[in-house]
């Protein structure tokens, strides 16, 4: 009887530790301040790009409460404005590793809102699309620089998702693998649908290999400039 009882309350233990490592889990993951159940993309925690005002967004930023479940809520570490010559906000969760910024344009509207992930709590694509659904292409911008990088974008009307890869310094043409695993290094969410003209443009697949070379560049791309 003492075995059994011995090997329930272990069994017990067990899942009392495994429930918390999710819940310590759940608050320090990134997706938990991307996915907003109030409002769809390109909204975000009531800011809209092309249509919140600077002031509105500055009330709503020092009103962010995040849900996470009925007796759990995450609030930002920090939100800082900056009325320098160009005025934006930025809006810090330390724990999730995340720092948001919004920015506004010349009519004092708010433009974009940029959401940057810490590189060792990066989320990976396939979890972003599960919650803003299917892009619509992936393409990429070459930079000519002394060492030459890859940023390669996922796009949607909307927003846009970004990744970097490093390239070596010579060669004529080169790959850029990825997959639904692959870490998202930062998001974007604007008020323009107008999509970025990339160096290079590629259907929307959920995994493959982007193979390119320098030379035939969109013309009418300005992204990367040699």
């Amino acid at each position: 009887m003492k075995t059994a009882t011995c090997r329930k309350g272990f069994i017990l233990f067990l899942l009392l530790v495994c429930a918390s490592c999710h819940s310590v889990s759940w608050k320090n993951n990134p997706l938990v301040i991307v996915s907003d159940r109030e409002c769809e993309a390109p909204c975000w925690q009531g800011i809209t790009p092309g249509v919140t005002t600077f002031d509105e967004a500055k009330i709503l930023a020092q009103n962010i409460t995040i849900n996470i479940s009925e007796n759990e809520v995450l609030l930002p570490d920090d939100v800082r404005v900056v009325d320098a010559s160009s005025h934006f906000l930025t809006i810090n969760f330390e724990k999730q590793s995340v720092a948001v910024r919004v920015e506004v344009d010349e009519q004092n509207i708010v433009d974009r809102i940029s959401f940057y992930f810490d590189r060792k709590h990066r989320p990976e694509l396939g979890e972003i699309i599960q919650i803003l659904g299917e892009p619509e292409s992936i393409g990429l911008c070459h930079d000519l620089f002394e060492i030459r990088r890859a940023i390669v974008h996922v796009s949607y009307p909307l927003v846009d998702m970004q990744f970097i890869r490093k390239l070596p310094i010579n060669g004529d043409t080169f790959t850029v693998s990825y997959s639904l695993k692959t870490r998202i290094d930062y998001l974007l969410y604007r008020a323009s649908s107008e999509t970025l003209i990339q160096d290079f443009t590629f259907p929307w697949a959920e995994k493959g290999v982007l193979e390119f070379s320098p030379e035939k560049c969109n013309p009418e791309s300005d992204c990367c400039k040699p």
